[in-house]
C-alpha cells in the first residue's frame, strides 16, 4: 500500500530537528563561539570546500560528535558543515546551496547521517558485491553502508532493501529515501537529484533522478 503521508513519530521527529536547528541558530545569532573538537580541527584542516566527499565526512563525523556529545557548539559546527557541503554540491548541479542544506536541514536526524555518509563516498568506484568505504561499492553496498552509520541494518539486495522500506510515493520523498527500479537502487538528494553506486568502471556520484518506472521507500520510517 503506497503512504501519501508521513506517520506521526516522524513528524515529531522532524520537529524535534527543526527546533535544534532553530536552537542552534539562535546561539549563532547572539555570538556562541564554536570550538570544533581538537581532533576533529587536525583530521580536517586540508578539506576544501569545494570537495564534496570530504566536507561530507567531515559533517557526519560532526553529527556524531553532536550526537555523543549533547553540546550546541558540536551542532552548531555540524549545520555549518552540512552547508558546506549543500553549497559545494549545488556549485557542481546549477542549484542553489541554500535551498538544498534547508531540504537537508528539514529532514529527521538519521536521514542526515544517512545522506551524509552517502555523500562522504562520491568518487569511490563501484565495485561488485562490495561495500567497504573508500575501497568500493555496488549500489546496494553503499545503501547498505549509509543506513549502517545511522543504525540502520537493511538486507543486501536491492531488492530486499526496498521490500524492507515503507512504501512512499514521489509527492513524499525525502532526502535519504530510496529510489529504486529493478536491479539498481539510489537514494534521494534532494531537488530531484539521487546519488548511487552506478555500474562497473564508474564510481560514486550524484545525477538527476531516473527517467524510467521508479519505486520509493522510506527505510526509516519502517523500522520497528
Amino acid at each position: 500500500m503506497t503512504r501519501t503521508t508521513r506517520t506521526k513519530p516522524a513528524a515529531v521527529r522532524r520537529l524535534v530537528t527543526r527546533i535544534t536547528l532553530g536552537i542552534a541558530a539562535l546561539a549563532t545569532a547572539v555570538g556562541v563561539t564554536v570550538v570544533a573538537p581538537e581532533t576533529a580541527s587536525a583530521q580536517y584542516a586540508a578539506t576544501s570546500s569545494t570537495d564534496v566527499a570530504s566536507d561530507a565526512n567531515r559533517a557526519l563525523w560532526l553529527l556524531a560528535r553532536w550526537e555523543e556529545t549533547g553540546n550546541l557548539a558540536d551542532y552548531t559546527a555540524y549545520v555549518r558543515a552540512r552547508l558546506e557541503t549543500a553549497e559545494a554540491t549545488a556549485s557542481q548541479l546549477g542549484l542553489s546551496g541554500a535551498e538544498l542544506d534547508a531540504e537537508w536541514g528539514a529532514i529527521d536526524v538519521p536521514k542526515q547521517h544517512v545522506l551524509m555518509a552517502a555523500m562522504s563516498q562520491i568518487g569511490v568506484p563501484y565495485r561488485s558485491q562490495m561495500s567497504k568505504a573508500g575501497r568500493g561499492f555496488d549500489c546496494s553496498g553503499l545503501v547498505l553502508f549509509a543506513y549502517s552509520q545511522a543504525g540502520i541494518g537493511l538486507p543486501r539486495s536491492s531488492r530486499d532493501q526496498i521490500r524492507a522500506a515503507a512504501e512512499i510515493d514521489r509527492a513524499t520523498l525525502e532526502p535519504g529515501d530510496l529510489v529504486y527500479y529493478p536491479g539498481h537502487i539510489s537514494m534521494y538528494l534532494g531537488d530531484d537529484f539521487v546519488i548511487h553506486s552506478p555500474q562497473p568502471g564508474q564510481e560514486v556520484e550524484v545525477r538527476e533522478m531516473f527517467d524510467r518506472s521508479l519505486r520509493f521507500g522510506d527505510a526509516i520510517d519502517a523500522q520497528p
